[in-house]
């Protein structure tokens, strides 16, 4: 199996001028490698954006409905199920049927939907989503969206509200030397991209060394939430 990318880390002139027309992948511990690939190097159509590719071989998938267990239709997020002798056999710990369904599917937590060829979209993971006046946000969409039209990479968290349960937040990383967006602008040009309710009521922008890290060099999540739930 021959295919990755290397963009994060190239020379910014030695990138695609778009790397989200270049098809991503999706690796799992438990299948032992890569499961959701493409060979196709080349730049795809814009209805492809972000696209995953689809399941490698060997590889059984399906997109299933966290509540009601039907099979998702296109364009409908849900649960990625995996199927197949590359998997592992289980957790150490666990029993069998607390990791796969009787018929042998692994349910990944990861939160995908497909188009109509079958190509397959990250969305996030399921404790990751953000739910506001009860429809579900994908904090990955948002920042990918708000990286497009600023440059800027955005943490986008659910903090508490009582009306809605949740609403979107975002806090955007800005190098030094550059200028802080303005909220209210950055929002306008988000409603010509995202439906209503994606769009993040509280935007803060902050410097780099301002961003809550952990010592383990991830974000820390929780103080994020707690400085954007005060914004």
């Amino acid at each position: 199996m021959r295919r990755g990318n290397l963009y994060p880390i190239m020379a910014p002139a030695a990138r695609p001028a778009d790397p989200e027309l270049r098809h991503n992948m999706l690796g799992l511990t438990e299948a032992g490698s890569t499961v959701l690939l493409s060979g196709d190097d080349c730049d795809q159509p814009e209805r492809r954006r972000g696209s995953f590719g689809q399941p490698a071989p060997g590889f059984e998938a399906r997109v299933v409905d966290y509540g009601s267990g039907r099979d998702c239709q296109v364009g409908e997020v849900g649960e990625l199920w995996l199927r197949g002798p590359f998997l592992m056999e289980g957790y150490y710990g666990r029993e069998r049927y607390e990791v796969f369904t009787p018929d042998g599917w692994y349910r990944t937590g990861d939160l995908v939907c497909t188009d109509a060829d079958g190509f397959y979209y990250f969305k996030g993971r399921q404790g990751e989503m953000i739910k506001t006046s009860g429809a579900n946000v994908s904090p990955r969409e948002v920042e990918a969206v708000i990286l497009e039209l600023t440059g800027l990479t955005a943490y986008v968290v659910g903090v508490a509200d009582e009306a809605r349960g949740q609403v979107v937040a975002a806090m955007i990383r800005v190098p030094a030397g550059q200028p802080r967006p303005n909220a209210d602008e950055l929002r306008a040009r988000l409603r010509a991209r995202l439906s209503a309710y994606k769009v993040p009521r509280r935007i803060v922008a902050v410097a780099d060394s301002e961003v809550p890290m952990m010592s383990s060099g991830k974000v820390d999540l929780r103080a994020l939430k707690a400085r954007l739930g005060d914004a």
